[in-house]
C-alpha cells in the first residue's frame, strides 16, 4: 500500500528491460494488492477453528488438516517468502484495529523477530516476551 505507484512507473521505464518485464515492474503494486486482497478473503473463511467435539478443524471445510490451507503454505515456502518487520505505526494501526483506539499510554516495543509485529505491555501482539 505504500509503494508509490508514480514513482513505480518511472523506474520501470528507467529499467533497460523487456516490454513484457517494464509492464510487469509497473503492475507489480496492483498484483501484489490484489493478490494480497484475495488470500486475505480465503484465509477469512479458511481458517483454524473447532469442530463439533472440540477437536481442532478448518472452519470452512470441517478438516483436520485444511488442503487450501496447506496449498497457501506450501506455495509461500516454495517461493520463499518471508515476512517484512512492521514499523511503528503499522503495529500501532493493528493494535487499534484488533483491540479499539488507546484509551491509555501504549508502550510499543520491538520483540527482535521480523515479521512477528510489535508488543503492547497490556495484550500482546504477535508473540509475548
Amino acid at each position: 500500500m505504500r509503494a508509490d505507484p508514480l514513482l513505480l512507473g518511472q523506474c520501470a521505464e528507467a529499467l533497460d528491460a523487456d516490454p513484457h518485464s517494464r509492464d510487469l515492474a509497473r503492475e507489480a503494486r496492483g498484483l501484489v494488492l490484489a493478490c494480497g486482497a484475495a488470500l486475505t478473503a480465503v484465509l477469512a473463511v479458511h481458517r483454524p477453528g473447532k469442530d463439533a467435539r472440540g477437536h481442532g478443524a478448518c472452519r470452512a471445510c470441517g478438516t483436520r488438516h485444511c488442503p487450501t490451507l496447506r496449498g497457501i503454505s506450501d506455495a509461500l515456502a516454495a517461493y520463499a517468502l518471508r515476512p517484512v518487520a512492521t514499523d511503528q505505526a503499522e503495529a500501532l494501526r493493528r493494535a487499534e484495529a484488533d483491540f479499539g483506539p488507546a484509551t491509555t499510554a501504549l508502550r510499543l516495543r520491538d520483540n527482535g523477530r521480523a515479521g512477528s509485529g510489535w508488543n503492547r505491555r497490556s495484550r500482546s501482539i504477535g508473540s509475548s516476551s
